[in-house]
């Protein structure tokens, strides 16, 4: 059976499901997402998840791609055209595509994109997990600590780069210092 996925306002095989190039999801990962079980062939906590879904985009100023029961409409229908009883769905929402700019595009010159995926998940797996359950790995949280590392990941300086610069960071608790002399920092063009 060929997997299908939905992406802004299509259903389509997974070999042919896409997304722009210049899509602020996959450049600064601009993007909000929920991951939610399947039990029966039903949602389960869909509620729950859709309301983080939209406080998520409410918080990074982004706009819903539809409205809540659309929403629920396209994630039933992907559960079945993949046949899906037991699994996940996974919903992701970007800002939409546009130049590549830190700056959010002004409002309504670009439209969310949506992606959903549906995947089955084998019952015995799950079964097993529940009896003897799984082995666990921490390791410390280093997003912070290596941001000498070049990672598209550039959701949280799009904010503070798009309004007046002290009202952002005000919000976002941060501090900016001018640099010691003018060989201290360099700032590269639109990094």
């Amino acid at each position: 059976m060929t997997r299908i996925i939905y992406v802004n306002g299509s259903y389509k095989p997974y070999a042919k499901a896409y997304i722009h190039a210049e899509d602020r999801g996959f450049q600064f990962a601009d993007s909000v997402y929920e991951v939610i079980e399947v039990l029966g062939g039903k949602l389960v906590d869909a509620t729950r998840h859709l309301t983080r879904l939209e406080r998520s985009l409410s918080e990074l100023r982004m706009n819903s791609p539809m409205s809540r029961a659309a929403l629920l409409h396209v994630t039933a229908t992907t559960i079945v055209r993949n046949r899906v009883r037991d699994g996940l769905v996974y919903l992701q929402v970007t800002r939409g595509e546009g130049p590549r700019e830190f700056a959010l595009p002004p409002a309504g010159t670009v439209a969310p994109t949506l992606v959903v995926i549906a995947r089955s998940l084998q019952q015995a797996n799950i079964a097993a997990r529940a009896e003897t359950g799984i082995t666990v790995t921490t390791a410390p949280d280093m997003r912070w600590g290596r941001c000498d590392i070049k990672t598209s990941c550039c959701c949280l300086p799009v904010l503070p780069k798009t309004t007046p610069r002290k009202m952002e960071q005000a919000k976002f608790g941060l501090q900016t210092r001018p640099p010691t002399s003018p060989k201290a920092r360099r700032v590269m063009p639109g990094s």
